[in-house]
């Protein structure tokens, strides 16, 4: 009964946390806060297929949860003049 409950705890939390296939846009600033935070984050675990393309700033393909995402998304940035 014990595992039972375990794996249905475990399948019931895979479900709420589906990773999403996003593209976050970095800050125009060196060191790049949001591409540190992913980096981070992709060390925990938490992140995964990270994709950094050579761009300023930088943008970063990565597979995450949906709250994970509305943080990187949150995060304060410097805007590039020439991006828009």
């Amino acid at each position: 009964m014990k595992y039972f409950l375990a794996v249905c705890f475990v399948f019931i939390s895979s479900c709420n946390s589906q990773l999403i296939d996003a593209v976050i846009i970095g800050s125009a600033e060196a060191p790049d806060p949001v591409l540190e935070r992913i980096i981070e984050l992709e060390e925990k675990g938490v992140i995964s297929d990270v994709i950094v393309m050579e761009s300023f700033p930088v943008q970063i393909r990565l597979m995450a949860t949906q709250q994970i995402i509305d943080e990187l998304e949150a995060m304060p940035r410097v805007d590039s003049p020439a991006f828009r």
